[in-house]
């Protein structure tokens, strides 16, 4: 008997954490309605961004989502490939970014390295190496997710390090840049306690110190060594570090006992009003139960389901819920 072709949808998100987030969905969106097997490979050569296996920091909960090309890779070569054009050079094509189509195309032939989610392909190996954003995309793909323990425990001791419930702050101050200062003068009266501060720059880092004091204010993310380079496209850093930093980052901002994040001034994408790593933050601070999912804590001891009966009395002074979390040690 013949054995029966795969049917592989090979995602390879180029971009930041929340568009791969968002390129994820996408790509789940269409499995669900034609019936696909999803390899998420965000280690593939030439890869810019993430540069990692991405199971290192996230579990799926879709066994039709597979987080590591691993096992997978050297079948994707012999498979009939669309577009076509990549049949047996899946894992040798070179994507560049393109202005003309503001996306990802083979270096080879100017072509889209992606496919009409519309249609149903015969091929057994769909290619869809892409950026873009798109938040509703992002929650299709957090529904599917959870962070791994290697998130979880690195949250916690950078939870444990503020010492009680904080305000966060996001200010995106690179590529993209926020106008934050005039507004931070208009919280300084409002804003007790210690803050947590998630920042791509320096230089943003140091202008809260000034304005709140050093000691009050908390950041632990790496710094590209370049000011105003953005963390998510510095080949020099280490992919680990920075991966770690971002999702523990867009975590903690989002377990605030409050969240404030600031408009763009200054974006090459005129209809975009806010950071899309902001707007992540706020997708989970205010969807409680989606928050539960993603930090991976759904299935709770009596102790810690008794404690989050409670949460909604919590919630009036909105302690973090890490405070809550029964310990995953051992």
């Amino acid at each position: 008997m013949t054995k029966p072709s795969p049917r592989l949808l090979l995602c390879r998100p180029q971009a930041g954490l929340t568009d791969t987030l968002c390129q994820i969905g996408k790509c789940l969106r269409y499995a669900d309605k034609f019936g696909r097997k999803i390899v998420v490979e965000m280690d593939f050569p030439g890869a810019v961004h993430f540069r990692d296996d991405f199971s290192i920091y996230f579990t799926s909960h879709d066994s039709r989502l597979i987080l590591s090309s691993k096992g997978f890779r050297p079948q994707f070569d012999n498979l009939q490939a669309f577009p076509s054009s990549l049949s047996g050079r899946v894992n040798s094509y070179v994507g560049v970014w393109k202005k003309k189509f503001e996306n990802i195309v083979d270096a080879a032939d100017d072509q889209l390295l992606s496919f009409d989610f519309r249609k149903n392909y015969t091929q057994p190996l769909l290619v869809h190496h892409a950026a873009g954003g798109g938040m509703r995309n992002v929650k299709v793909a957090l529904r599917r997710l959870s962070v791994t323990k290697l998130i979880q425990d690195e949250v916690r001791l950078r939870t444990a390090l503020i010492g009680g419930p904080y305000t966060s702050l996001h200010i995106r101050y690179t590529d993209y840049v926020t106008d934050f200062q005039d507004r931070l003068l208009e919280l300084k009266e409002k804003i007790s306690g210690p803050i947590f501060l998630a920042t791509d720059n320096r230089k943003a880092l140091e202008i809260c110190q000034k304005l709140f004091g050093k000691k009050r204010v908390f950041s632990f993310a790496k710094f590209p060594k370049v000011d105003g380079q953005p963390i998510h496209s510095d080949m020099k850093m280490n992919a680990k570090t920075s991966n770690v930093d971002a999702i523990c980052d867009v975590i903690m901002l989002a377990t605030a006992k409050t969240y404030y994040f600031f408009p763009l001034i200054a974006t090459h994408r005129k209809w975009v009003n806010f950071s899309s790593f902001s707007e992540f933050a706020q997708m989970l601070h205010s969807d409680e139960q989606l928050l539960k999912h993603f930090l991976g804590v759904q299935k709770f001891s009596a102790v810690a389901r008794v404690k989050f009966r409670f949460l909604k009395f919590c919630r009036q002074v909105k302690g973090s819920i890490w405070s809550l979390m029964p310990s995953h040690r051992g």
